[in-house]
């Protein structure tokens, strides 16, 4: 699995634990409020993205890390008898906290430095009063991972070990 993939889902896995009655599910990037009438979700809704990476550079091992930049979009509508706002701020300072220093269970670093949440849009669409937040983390990945583990990877379960005399070449 790639690492990129096994990451994210290490995210929502642990926001889901942390937070049961938020429905945190893999998204493919970017998002704004015209999004909101092309998807079906139930709110509270945290979606969680990859935007892209940046300074990509060989580790001492020589495995490949870059710094790759997660988001995560936060959906809530207003419910009966609250503030506009009250539950995206409630959610917001939950999630800041929580993703600040988390490895989300991964052998990885924690992130670089705390999340940055801007609130993208407030108001009304289709008629429900909708509040829609993202918080953006750089988290260093290791790309591929091991060489054994990418060639075992393939489904059969056996790892390429070259012999010395290149018979398996």
């Amino acid at each position: 699995m790639s690492q990129l993939i096994a990451f994210r889902k290490a995210v929502i896995d642990s926001i889901n634990a942390e937070i049961p009655d938020l429905d945190v599910q893999p998204y493919d990037g970017k998002f704004n409020k015209e999004t909101l009438a092309e998807i079906s979700i139930s709110v509270p809704a945290l979606l969680v993205a990859c935007l892209g990476w940046s300074k990509t550079e060989y580790a001492i091992d020589r495995e490949v890390e870059g710094t790759v930049n997660f988001i995560a979009y936060l959906i809530t509508n207003t419910e009966a008898g609250s503030s506009d706002e009250q539950t995206a701020l409630f959610l917001a300072d939950k999630l800041t906290g929580f993703i600040a220093d988390n490895c989300f269970g991964q052998q990885v670093m924690p992130p670089l430095a705390p999340p940055h949440a801007v609130n993208l849009f407030s108001g009304k669409t289709q008629g429900d009063q909708i509040n829609l937040w993202a918080f953006a983390w750089q988290q260093v990945i290791e790309f591929g991972g091991s060489q054994a583990a990418l060639l075992a990877d393939d489904g059969d379960g056996s790892v390429y070990t070259p012999d010395e005399d290149g018979a398996n070449d």
